[in-house]
């Protein structure tokens, strides 16, 4: 139950992400299904192009343009020794 409740929130959050060729979005939850962080494919900071459709033309710029949700997620987690499930659309 507590599985498709996630994945339907981590549906509804990959709409947030700016790359529209790739709108994931990743999810770690602890044993007790507590949600305790949130990823999406984001624009890496150091990205100073401004022109979206530039990058997105160009496989080049955009293989590397990008952070994948799952490491965005994983960079926002406080550190833990529970066992955690990741949930990724």
């Amino acid at each position: 139950m507590y599985d498709k409740n996630i994945m339907d929130i981590a549906l509804n959050i990959s709409k947030c992400s700016k790359d529209p060729s790739a709108q994931v979005c990743a999810i770690i939850t602890n044993s007790e299904s507590e949600i305790l962080s949130v990823g999406v494919n984001k624009l890496k900071e150091y990205m100073i192009i401004d022109d979206l459709d530039y990058i997105y033309k160009n496989k080049n710029i955009k293989k590397y343009a990008y952070d994948h949700a799952e490491v965005v997620a994983l960079k926002r987690l406080k550190p833990t020794d529970e066992k955690l499930n990741i949930y990724i659309t």
